[in-house]
């Protein structure tokens, strides 16, 4: 009676196809990392400072956003450089675009509600 390990082969060759093809589906929640960073950068420009932390050894209101903000741009950048690397036949450049887009149209619509 085989056992797994005679099932290797099979399950290697299922593994590299499974990778080979995880672009397509990596790719999305890149995507949708990214729409969620921009979401979480407009809320940052907008919240009044009385909600942002402050007074303590964070320092000020204000300095608290402007760091927040610096790390949600990093966040940004680095999943720009993973859909860099993700995009094949698309310019990512394309894609970014197409990502503010989405989030200008909905956080638009939140606003107009």
């Amino acid at each position: 009676m085989p056992g797994p390990a005679c099932q290797g082969p099979e399950n290697a060759t299922k593994q590299e196809n499974m990778l080979e093809n995880s672009d397509s589906v990596i790719t999305p929640y890149v995507v949708w990392w990214i729409e969620q960073e921009m979401c979480r950068l407009i809320r940052l420009v907008e919240a009044p400072e009385r909600l942002l932390p402050g007074g303590s050894w964070r320092g000020l209101p204000y300095e608290t956003r402007y760091r927040a903000l610096a790390l949600g741009l990093a966040r940004v950048c680095q999943l720009y450089a993973a859909l860099g690397g993700l995009c094949k036949g698309a310019d990512p450049r394309e894609v970014l675009r197409g990502a503010a887009a989405r989030v200008r149209q909905r956080v638009t619509e939140i606003w107009a509600a």
